[in-house]
């Protein structure tokens, strides 16, 4: 639960760090660039510590002995696709001036309802009762906020 609230916190710094970056009059394509180069220096020294780079290592084996590496390559070329184009698109609406940050983060923090119908089509995952009253209720937020 800490876990869970220490992230949750970090999210909610997020975009008032790109709103803060943006002030400054950096554009967001180097801001995604800059996040994603820092992110790889920070990670050298957890690959190192315990020897994490190992586990990296046993995964990439394991995913070119897969018979379906050709799938597995372009789920991983999507994912970072989707999270590049995410990143952009969530940093320019903080700067868009269509919505205040707080209104954009509040939009686009709805993708769980998207998760969960997909997962509801693609996995046959059940929607429970909590769930969809939950949807709803999301739904109905949307409309009095907008």
């Amino acid at each position: 639960m800490i876990s869970h609230i220490i992230t949750a916190f970090i999210f909610g710094l997020n975009p008032i760090i790109y709103k803060i970056l943006q002030n400054y009059k950096i554009n967001n394509i180097s801001i995604i660039f800059i996040i994603i180069l820092l992110s790889f220096f920070i990670s050298i020294p957890y690959l190192l510590y315990n020897n994490n780079y190992e586990i990296i290592i046993n995964d990439i084996n394991n995913i070119k002995k897969n018979n379906d590496f050709s799938i597995i390559t372009l789920l991983f070329i999507f994912v970072t696709l989707f999270y590049l184009i995410c990143q952009y698109n969530y940093i320019a609406s903080l700067n868009s001036g269509e919505y205040k940050t707080a209104i954009s983060v509040v939009i686009i923090s709805c993708y769980p309802i998207i998760t969960l119908i997909l997962s509801y089509l693609l996995f046959n995952e059940i929607i429970t009762l909590k769930q969809f009253i939950g949807i709803i209720i999301v739904f109905i937020g949307l409309f009095l906020l907008l």
